[in-house]
């Protein structure tokens, strides 16, 4: 039998604070995405996640069926970085390309 892992186990305690959120907002729209923090079930240590959820079923109570795709976020911030770096070299080489052609 699988082991099963309480939202306290999951979450950082800014992620229980956001999961709160997240559980009015599958009530009340039937989605949510954003980020959110996981803990890291050895270290501890947070992990940010970008997470989209949704309901995939309800019954007269609420949602039944809750679907969740979770993204890494860690080194988010180094690609970004290299995103911007490749972008503005992009730009240099093309306004240097420009001006050989004037």
């Amino acid at each position: 039998m699988p082991y099963a892992r309480t939202t306290a186990e999951l979450f950082t305690d800014v992620g229980l604070v956001r999961a709160r959120e997240v559980e009015s907002a599958l009530v009340e729209r039937g989605e949510w995405n954003g980020l959110t923090e996981f803990r890291h079930f050895v270290t501890g240590e947070p992990i940010p996640m970008l997470i989209s959820t949704f309901v995939l079923q309800h019954t007269r109570t609420g949602p039944s069926l809750v679907a969740s795709f979770a993204q890494d976020r860690r080194g988010a911030e180094e690609d970004e970085q290299r995103l911007h770096r490749a972008l503005a070299e992009s730009a240099y080489r093309a306004r240097g390309s420009r001006r050989s052609q004037t």
